[in-house]
């Protein structure tokens, strides 16, 4: 049987740095010279199709990425500061991401993953899907905070 699941991700931009992170999302003391502006990630309610094929999609989300001072190449990274989406156990890992246009999915993780490194002001376009799974997602609605960093050079 296939149980109607609510799932509210939402998005948040947090400036800190994570002490494990691969040295390119380090965001010593570079991390103010670039502002980065998130939009917020929005799901639709999962139909039925939807667990069918195993994940649901958000629309586009715009990261803007803007250099301030002389910086004017940057990297962007992504990671999560929660183990899950909420009280229903569902692992964060389950939220995937993409840069649009670029192929493959990478689930979110806790440690600092490279999203895309760039030159100038850029608008970087992001999707993310979360992964269904109709015997063991409670029905409910779901969040996730999670943490964008940007380092100019």
């Amino acid at each position: 049987m296939i149980r109607p699941l609510g799932l509210g991700l939402c998005l948040l931009l947090l400036l800190a740095g994570n002490a494990s992170a691969q040295a390119a999302c380090d965001t010593g003391s570079d991390r103010s010279k670039v502002d980065v502006a998130p939009d917020p990630v929005v799901f639709p309610n999962p139909t039925g199709m939807d667990f069918f094929v195993g994940w649901v999609m958000s629309g586009t989300v715009t990261i803007r990425v803007n250099p301030r001072g002389n910086r004017k190449s940057w990297t962007l990274c992504l990671a999560s500061d929660d183990l899950d989406m909420g009280g229903y156990g569902k692992p964060v890992s389950d939220l995937e991401w993409q840069v649009e246009g670029a192929g493959g999915w990478t689930p979110v993780d806790l440690a600092n993953q490279v999203v895309l490194q760039g030159d100038g002001r850029s608008n970087v376009l992001l999707r993310f899907r979360a992964l269904l799974f109709a015997d063991r997602d409670a029905p409910g609605s779901y969040d996730a905070v999670l943490r964008f960093t940007a380092k100019g050079t």
